[in-house]
This record gives structure tokens, sequence and C-alpha cells, in this order.
């Protein structure tokens, strides 16, 4: 990989959320005032061209923005899956199939300015951290629901990112031993019961084996189709929502025993459905609730904090990624400078 160097000047920060299903780009200034935001689609499977993939995302929001992509000082990354945010790797991103991806050097290649990863559902977090959506909470999770489910795992006001960068991969708790098979390879796990991809599969199985549904047959069902259909009365897709919802209050109350966090806040695509989403999953916690002194003390009844409609975590994390990378205008930047992780400074809300 050749070896690109520019002249870095006063510009814009570009933050990067990955996700299974779309990439979603926010630029933001100086003042981390939001200049623009793009969403485009996910092009899974082609590890090789992961870095072209985020710098063509980030070239379309300057487009959208009607600003030049030499704008760009310093790009901030948020990637599913296990990041060395240290090194600019992605070890391993099963939803995106992407494993050893070299990507910060790679778009700093590209770009000439310094590109800062993390695992996009941390960077989430700290966006919420930072910009203290949750008030003065020094102690919770963020969990987002969509493609995949994750977690970023906040701590005496710290993210935490686990000896081996896999802090917070909730969506691989086994929640149903011998159940769905999942991407990772588990039987059983979070993600294969409560994800968007995973209500709108179970959905289709319970048609393919004789179950009627309102939905209508020439759709490509997804999650929304069916949270939307449960609201309106679809047993059919109640019951899908309702597996969803037991499996994500199991996986909760395991989160309690553990961690003992009394707070949880939520995001990502599914949590869209708003009402249709949480009220049943605040009635599958009611039940766990009920089963055991326990379950009460570690489920408490305002654990969970729907993030504001329209908020988004990821974009604004990978903002903050970016601002933690950003050189001194006038530095050359080099492929492979600039790498790094775990940005703590606050982010003003915007």
């Amino acid at each position: 990989m050749s070896q690109v160097a520019s002249v870095v000047s006063p510009g814009l920060l570009a933050g990067v959320d990955i996700g299974g299903t779309t990439i979603a780009v926010r630029l933001a200034d100086e003042t981390l005032t939001s200049v623009g935001r793009t969403v485009v689609a996910t092009v899974r499977d082609q590890p090789a061209a992961a870095g072209r993939q985020v710098v063509d995302a980030i070239a379309t929001a300057c487009r959208d923005a009607g600003v030049p992509l030499e704008r760009v000082a310093a790009v901030g990354v948020g990637v599913p899956g296990q990041v060395d945010g240290d090194a600019g790797t992605v070890s391993m991103a099963v939803n995106l199939g992407w494993t050893q991806v070299h990507l910060a050097s790679e778009v700093s290649a590209i770009l000439g300015v310094p590109c800062t990863l993390d695992n996009d559902v941390r960077a989430a977090a700290e966006g919420v951290r930072a910009q203290r959506m949750l008030g003065d909470a020094r102690d919770f999770i963020y969990i987002s629901v969509g493609t995949g489910i994750a977690a970023g795992v906040v701590i005496d006001d710290v993210v935490r990112h686990g000896a081996h960068m896999f802090g917070g991969e909730v969506g691989h708790l086994i929640v149903e031993p011998g159940g769905p098979r999942c991407a990772c390879g588990q039987e059983g796990c979070l993600e294969a019961l409560a994800s968007g991809p995973a209500v709108a599969a179970h959905v289709r199985s319970l048609v393919a084996a004789g179950a009627s549904t309102s939905l209508p047959r020439a759709e490509a069902w997804t999650a929304a189709h069916v949270y939307a259909a449960a609201a309106a009365g679809d047993t059919v897709c109640r019951a899908a929502v309702d597996r969803g919802a037991r499996a994500m209050a199991h996986a909760f109350h395991l989160l309690g025993v553990v961690l003992d966090i009394p707070t949880i806040a939520m995001g990502g695509g599914v949590t869209a459905a708003g009402s249709a989403f949480f009220d049943p999953l605040e009635q599958a916690l009611d039940a766990v609730r009920a089963s055991s002194p326990l379950a009460a003390a570690v489920l408490p009844p305002d654990l969970v904090h729907p993030l504001p409609t329209g908020y988004e975590p990821g974009t604004w994390g990978a903002v903050l990624l970016a601002r933690k990378g950003r050189v001194p205008a006038g530095t050359r930047v080099s492929a492979g400078e600039g790498v790094g992780t775990r940005s703590t400074t606050a982010l003003p809300t915007h």
C-alpha cells in the first residue's frame, strides 16, 4: 500500500458508524456543530474493499453537504465486532464478513488524514456518556438493537473495552441453549433471537409452517414490518416480537446479576419501532421480575431508557473518535499515523 501524505488544515471531522445494513456518516466542524449527515448501504463480505467503502461514504456525505472532501481533517469509525483501536485493525466483524482488516491505515492512506477506530457500540456509548444523555449517570449500559445486538458498558464514567476488546458483546450471550444458530457459530445467542433479522426470520418460519399473517406476501419483510403488524394485532408477528422480548429480558437479568448496573439505555434501528418494541420488552421484564425477589432487585422498574427519537449516538461517538485523533494544523500525516481509540473528551449536544 502506498504511503500517501498531505498537509492537514483546519477542517471537518467525519464520524462513520458502520452497521450490518447501513453506514451513517456525520460531518462536524471544529466547534462540533453538525454540518451534514448521510446514510449509504453497507456492502458486506468484501474486506479488501473496506477502506475504500468508508472513504466513498465520506465522499458522498461531503457531496450531500456541499463541501469538498479535502476539508475532512480527521476520521473516526465505529465498527461492529472485535476492534483493536490502538492498532487500527478490525480483528473480527461477523456481521460484515471482515477479519484482520487494517482499516485505519487504509483510510489514512487514501485520504492522508488520521483515522481512529473503535467498536461501534462502545463508541456510541461514549457519545451517550459525553453528551450526558442520561444526566449524571456514571454507570450504565448502552444497548443497540439492529442487524446485530451489542453493548457499551460504562462503569465509573469510563467505557470498558475488556482484555480482548470483546467487552459488551451481549448479542452473543446464550439465552436459549439449543436455540437458533447464530452467525458466530453458537446456538441460542440473544442476537439469533432478538435482532431485527432474527425477528423477521421467525415470522417467515412460522408462516412457512402454516401460520397466517396480515403481512403482504410479496414484500421482503423486515423487523419494521413485523413490529408494526404486531402493534396492529397480527398474532404471528406478535409471537415473534414476544419471543425476542423474552430473550432480551433474560439477557438483562444476566447483566443485572453480573454487573448490577441500574440503567440500560437503548437505541439502534429496531428500537425505532417505539412502543411496539418497548411495551413487549417491559412486559417480559415484569414477568422476570415476578419470578424472584433477586430478579426484581436487579431489574428496577426504571431500568430501561429509550434514547430520544432522532438522537444518533453512533455517528456522534465516531465524531468524538475523530476529534481524539485530530492532529494540529500543518502536521503531515502518512498511512498508519494518528491511529488510536478510547476518547474521554466531552462532546456538547447539537
